[in-house]
């Protein structure tokens, strides 16, 4: 296995790998691999995951369509001619040819 040396780590960042290895039952060693295992190895798995379990968390069965066209409703009540609708241009028509 290969050895790494890094020099230059302040002791605010050491003591911070000792308590962080002390709270995951490992040496300060083992941490460091931990934390430079996953940051080099496990970052895209890592992403994926969490975005998985962020979707399924999120998830919602509640259809919030309905909510959006009762405030666009609401809108336009309160404010004819100045709500959301009155906002969007007009649609284009296709003209019919003349028979």
């Amino acid at each position: 296995m290969a050895q790494l040396t890094v020099r230059n780590v302040s002791g605010e960042a050491v003591g911070a790998l000792k308590q962080r290895a002390a709270a995951n039952g490992r040496s300060a060693e083992a941490e460091h691999r931990e934390i430079l295992r996953a940051a080099v190895l496990g970052a895209e798995t890592d992403f994926a995951e969490r975005a998985a379990s962020l979707r399924r968390r999120l998830r919602s069965s509640i259809d919030s369509s309905d909510t959006i066209r009762a405030d666009r409703d609401r809108d336009d009540a309160a404010w004819p001619g100045r709500g959301f609708r009155a906002r969007l241009p007009a649609p284009e028509l296709p003209l019919k040819a003349a028979s």
